[in-house]
């Protein structure tokens, strides 16, 4: 397990209530982006042994015109035999919008009830842009 080092800008962000990531390792490897019409497939790897999950950073309100569908977690299905996370979005009419999640320990989130809310560093940050015709 890595150790993660606070920032004064880091910690300042994160009191203004804004979501940033620790820095990243740079064995991680990339997620994907796939769009097929009006679908989107964001596919993020992820060990599930570190006990980290990949949750939506991303409000409803500002994920429009996209609509959270589903979240499917595939062990080994990513590069290198890593573990998958395979959030699809739909957009329910033309439009354009940035999605952002972070991986947080499991029973985390980052939107949701106060209790389960995750207030430390997050071990990786990801923002995607998606638009569809």
């Amino acid at each position: 397990m890595r150790v993660l080092t606070w920032s004064a800008a880091l910690a300042a962000a994160l009191v203004c209530g804004a979501v940033q990531a620790a820095p990243a390792h740079p064995a991680e490897a990339p997620f994907s982006v796939k769009m097929a019409g009006r679908t989107a497939t964001i596919s993020l790897p992820y060990k599930a042994s570190d006990k980290l999950v990949w949750v939506s950073a991303t409000r409803m309100s500002d994920a429009a015109p996209f609509v959270f569908r589903s979240l499917t977690i595939s062990p080994h299905a990513g590069p290198g035999g890593l573990d998958l996370a395979v959030f699809t979005y739909v957009a329910d009419r033309p439009g354009a919008a940035k999605l952002s999640f972070g991986l947080v320990p499991a029973g985390k989130m980052l939107i949701g009830p106060p209790s389960l809310v995750y207030k430390g560093l997050l071990a990786r940050l990801v923002t995607v842009s998606v638009k569809t015709p």
